[in-house]
């Protein structure tokens, strides 16, 4: 299993909305499993919970990750049973036990967290690493997805020791947030009965998640 957690430096709503995104894309051809690790939030069940009845509304089998609320060993729990874990982390713990740390950077405020080496998220990264490094297992990889237009010479200055991958810019399209708010993800729309709705944003928004994971994955 590869184990991918989402986070931001400021917790926006943007990193739960990849989070679900890229759950549904992966569940397409792999058995995945999506974690909302906060126990006040339940954006991902009610996501996950429109799409199943878009599905059924349209008598079409859409693809859906299981959906787990964190609990203790749950991400060893379910190691066995799935090739993929995507977990929306809306705190910092356990992010130890991830294989890919995926960053969303939506601003100049998170590209100074980042860039700062001696901040509170590099050294939430340090703390995380060693903690996997006592277990024996090799560092997780931390990409950074800038949001498109974001000045990042900053960031690029200090790669070399803070250890992150800089991956594609995530794009701010609206077709995103739509899609959580409904259920339906731009990958759906080459669907026949989503062929009406098409529209040029749905192709630029699966052509950037596309190419996102493929870099990450």
């Amino acid at each position: 299993m590869k184990k991918i957690f989402v986070v931001s430096p400021k917790q926006n709503k943007f990193q739960t909305i990849f989070a679900a995104h890229m759950a549904v894309a992966l569940s397409g051809a792999f058995k995945t499993a999506l974690v909302e690790t906060s126990p006040k939030n339940d954006a991902l069940q009610m996501f996950l919970a429109k799409r199943c009845h878009e599905g059924l509304k349209k008598n079409i089998d859409l693809s859906v990750p299981a959906y787990f609320k964190f609990e203790k060993n749950i991400f060893k729990n379910l190691e066995e049973e799935y090739a993929f874990l995507v977990a929306d982390a809306q705190n910092f713990e356990n992010i130890e036990s991830c294989d890919v740390l995926v960053v969303m950077a939506s601003d100049d405020q998170d590209i100074e967290a980042l860039a700062n080496q001696n901040g509170a998220f590099a050294n939430m990264i340090w703390a995380a690493k060693k903690n996997r490094a006592k277990t024996g297992k090799d560092a997780f990889k931390c990409v950074v997805l800038p949001y498109q237009n974001l000045d990042i010479r900053k960031l690029e200055q200090t790669l070399p020791m803070m250890g992150y991958v800089i991956g594609p810019k995530w794009e701010k399209n609206q077709i995103f947030i739509d899609g959580f708010q409904t259920g339906v993800t731009a990958l759906d729309k080459n669907l026949p009965a989503f062929k009406k709705e098409f529209r040029a944003d749905d192709f630029f928004a699966r052509r950037n998640l596309k190419k996102i994971i493929e870099f990450i994955c």
